[in-house]
């Protein structure tokens, strides 16, 4: 199942890691279903996109459930308690005033765990909460719009804000340690209904991000702090002109002479979160897209190689093999694939992507291979309904035919027992094509801005018929169910 944590039922706002979640695990277990797959979990900006995060470490607070904190046995006693259960209106807003008014002299490490906490997370933590805080002061301007001793880091005049507004910082640590909590318990309650927690992770970050205003060496970056160079994909079925992504793209050289010690830390990071792990854009680690940073289109970009054999052996030396899934769409060279088969990584596949008439199309079913995770299609998919509808006729009678289906037959339904019968070893569903949902309910449009990473679940559409029809559809193919 492919569902971000915000597009789960909730009729006070976006999902959160509260009762929601943990009915959703209940229902998709029930179903059958023995994976969860959810977008970045970074904190967002302004358009919520999880993929531009202010943090490639740091958990969403806007994630968080303050109300399912309250009265928690593990926080029984201590001083955070007090004022998480003496909230009316137990908001992640709510909870920032009532530390910032009352509780700057409170020991944070007087709290469960602190000190594991501090040690585990100690690669970033300080400097997330730097960055949010001395950006809470400048009024959410990004870093290089800051005063130059604020953007370039000078320690006095970093330490001069925090200092001034310690109360904000703290609360940023402290939004950390609850976030983790909370994951940690929704990951412990999923592995307990046998199901796995499947994370996202772009291969790039945000230019406006604690990890570029901590770490700009690592990036191609200008004097100024503006990226001479950024991340991008030439043109590809989403878009005729490419994509500029806006992403400075790495200093890899500067990354290879500490040992990509900054990667290691953050696929770690991401592996405490979740049990597998898809890496976004794979094929920027064999060469990737760069564009000039005032060009006006992707068109105007070139391929440049990228160590990313180096860094695989490395991150692989220091953690082990790793659970990682390919994103291998688009643009894809034999370099690429035999970068992937190297490190035994799965690719991924989408079968809307394989009704182009040719048959060694690698999106068609027959044409997978075990070390496959296959989709009807991705978050930035339309669902297989509104696909299908948006089509001429011609295709529409091309999709049937190549499915082996009459005018009568369920489009949606003949696409997921293709999947579940193709060789594939995973096999993701986004919930929109689970319910069988038409237009309107579109996770995200590349390339467009507004309106996206907005669509939510409604609690009534998780019926006990959907999850008996999915169950049968599952065991039929004789795959893994988590019942």
């Amino acid at each position: 199942m492919l569902l971000h944590v915000t597009s789960l039922p909730n009729q006070s706002g976006p999902g959160t890691m509260g009762r929601e979640a943990f009915d959703f695990v209940d229902w998709s277990s029930q179903a059958g279903f023995t994976i969860w797959q959810i977008l970045p979990v970074g904190p967002t900006h302004s358009d919520h996109s999880p993929y531009l995060s202010l943090s490639a470490f740091a958990g969403a607070p806007e994630l968080l459930n303050v109300h399912a904190l309250q009265k928690q046995p593990w926080l029984t006693g201590t001083w955070l308690a007090e004022v998480i259960d003496d909230l009316a209106n137990p908001t992640v807003t709510e909870l920032t005033q009532a530390l910032e008014s009352n509780y700057k002299e409170r020991p944070f490490q007087a709290l469960p765990h602190a000190d594991e906490f501090l040690k585990r997370n100690e690669t970033w933590l300080r400097d997330y909460a730097q960055f949010m805080t001395i950006r809470h002061r400048q009024g959410n301007k990004p870093w290089w719009e800051w005063p130059a001793d604020l953007a370039g880091r000078s320690p006095g005049a970093v330490m001069d804000v925090i200092g001034e507004h310690i109360s904000y910082y703290r609360s940023c640590v402290i939004q950390q340690y609850l976030f983790e909590h909370q994951w940690a318990q929704l990951k412990t309650y999923a592995h307990q209904h046998n199901m796995l927690l499947f994370g996202d992770m772009p291969l790039y970050v945000s230019h406006d991000s604690a990890d570029v205003w901590a770490n700009r060496r690592y990036f191609a970056l200008d004097e100024q702090g503006q990226p001479s160079k950024v991340a991008g994909v030439p043109p590809d079925l989403f878009s005729a002109t490419g994509q500029i992504w806006g992403n400075p793209v790495y200093d890899w050289s500067a990354l290879e002479h500490d040992n990509f010690r900054w990667w290691i830390d953050r696929i770690k990071r991401q592996l405490h979160l979740f049990d597998l792990l898809r890496l976004d854009h794979f094929r920027g680690l064999e060469a990737y897209w760069e564009v000039p940073g005032d060009a006006e289109t992707a068109e105007e970009g070139t391929w440049v190689k990228a160590p990313g054999k180096q860094l695989l052996e490395t991150i692989r030396g220091h953690l082990g093999d790793l659970p990682l899934v390919a994103e291998d769409l688009g643009y894809i060279t034999p370099e690429v694939d035999e970068l992937r088969e190297a490190f035994r990584l799965p690719c991924m596949r989408v079968l809307q992507f394989g009704f182009d008439g040719n048959e060694d199309n690698p999106h068609l079913p027959e044409n997978y291979t075990e070390n496959t995770v296959a989709y009807t299609g991705t978050h930035d998919n339309d669902t297989v309904l509104a696909w299908f509808e948006s089509l001429h006729d011609d295709a529409k009678q091309f999709v049937r035919k190549t499915l082996g289906i009459t005018k009568e037959d369920s489009v949606l339904e003949a696409m997921k027992e293709a999947l579940l019968n193709s060789r594939a070893s995973l096999v993701m569903f986004p919930l929109q094509d689970v319910l069988g949902l038409g237009p309107g309910n579109r996770m995200n449009t590349p390339g467009t801005l507004g309106g996206n990473w907005v669509w939510q679940a409604q609690q009534a559409q998780l019926t006990t018929d959907i999850q008996h029809d999915m169950l049968r559809h599952i065991r039929t193919s004789n795959r893994k169910t988590a019942i």
